[in-house]
């Protein structure tokens, strides 16, 4: 037996295996892991394990591939069914999970078009009985309600209700669906996932998240405030770094929630010459949004690229209509630009004081442009 199989397992269970803040929390994962000990794997339904994992020692299972997600996407899109494909897939999965016996399963969004829920709790279930510790890493609220990930601006509390989840108000935004069945997905979840509440840490992002989760059938788990860490990348401008007076706005992948609606009606409210950046957005969105005089960027695959935009922004502008926590706010502080945002879950907790930083009611985008233009005037150097 190799030394590998020796040492006791750790399973982390993700949609990604890089690249944004999940690929970042799947890396700080794996290396609190090996730390401890652990022989670590990463399965995922999509994205390659950075080589300095790879390094490590850490081994990577793909769950799936292209076809299989295409085919989920379909069933999730047309019939409100994300978790229900992927049936081989997940089958493959369990039983490469069967061979390793993983002592902790450390999971992130489950959701996301590559893993099949009901085959994978009913291995989850042969794992608690032979005490395996489940860690459940929530970014969002997928797994408590019966569609949305990301509540409205003006709340719901339907997944905390008797009857559950029913008409969702979200059902137009991510994860976009043409049905609605919010009420049989709810119930469906709830008597799949409740039995393991009890037997799981349930980690969440903000305190905001989680007074909310607290309200939900994962409310019996104990919870852990874990929230993302900012990569090291993201520092003040050196001195030579000057700010070039553009307002940025950062979102990967640019959605409905995210606030992609309101991004030519921010542009036409701020001053002529404050330019808006806008970084993240794929080849489509940006060929609507340069004629109306937007700049437009791609997605930057290293923090180090993404750190030079907010270093040299004169200030910083999150449109999201959704948040547990808003990383890319907490990277723009750290780059010591001030930031205007519209105050919606999370997003503000531990800055409410913050003097670089303005919250503004969501949805009003002029209070906003207003808000932005104040502190990039007001900012020292600027």
């Amino acid at each position: 037996m190799s030394e590998m199989e020796r040492r006791p397992v750790c399973l982390i269970v993700a949609t990604v295996a890089s690249g944004g803040s999940m690929g970042a929390a799947v890396a700080r994962d794996a290396r609190e892991a090996l730390a401890r000990g652990f022989a670590v794997y990463v399965a995922s339904g999509r994205a390659e394990l950075p080589q300095e994992l790879r390094k490590a020692g850490v081994g990577q299972i793909r769950i799936g591939g292209k076809v299989d997600a295409g085919m989920h996407y379909l069933l999730a899109g047309m019939a409100d069914a994300e978790g229900r494909g992927s049936v081989i897939a997940t089958l493959r999965f369990v039983a490469a999970m069967r061979r390793l016996r993983p002592s902790r399963i450390i999971m992130h969004n489950l959701h996301g078009r590559y893993l099949n829920l009901a085959i994978f709790v009913r291995q989850l279930r042969k794992e608690v009985a032979r005490g395996v510790e489940l860690v459940w890493m929530l970014h969002d609220f997928w797994p408590v309600t019966g569609h949305c990930a990301f509540l409205p601006p003006e709340g719901c509390l339907r997944f905390s209700e008797a009857d559950g989840c029913h008409d969702c108000p979200m059902s137009k935004a991510y994860p976009r669906t043409l049905a609605g069945r919010a009420r049989s997905n709810f119930r469906r979840k709830k008597r799949l996932l409740e039995p393991l509440a009890e037997h799981s840490i349930v980690r969440v992002v903000s305190r905001w998240q989680a007074a909310l989760i607290e309200k939900s059938f994962f409310g019996q788990a104990r919870m852990e405030l874990h929230r993302p860490l900012v990569d090291e990348a993201f520092t003040p401008p050196r001195a030579d770094e000057r700010r070039l007076g553009f307002a940025l706005c950062v979102a990967y992948p640019w959605q409905k929630f995210k606030g992609l609606d309101d991004l030519p009606a921010l542009h036409r409210a701020l001053p002529r010459g404050m330019q808006l950046l806008v970084v993240g957005l794929d080849e489509k969105q940006a060929r609507k949004l340069r004629p109306l005089g937007i700049n437009c960027a791609p997605r930057q695959t290293t923090p180090e690229a993404l750190a030079w935009y907010y270093r040299h922004a004169a200030v910083y502008i999150s449109v999201s209509y959704a948040e547990t926590y808003g990383l890319t706010v907490r990277e723009a502080i750290a780059c010591d630009t001030p930031v205007a945002l519209y105050a919606v879950g999370g997003i503000t907790e531990g800055l409410e004081d913050h003097p670089k930083v303005r919250a503004v009611p969501c949805g009003d985008v002029n209070a906003l442009a207003r808000a932005a233009i104040e502190l990039a005037e007001s900012a020292p150097g600027r």
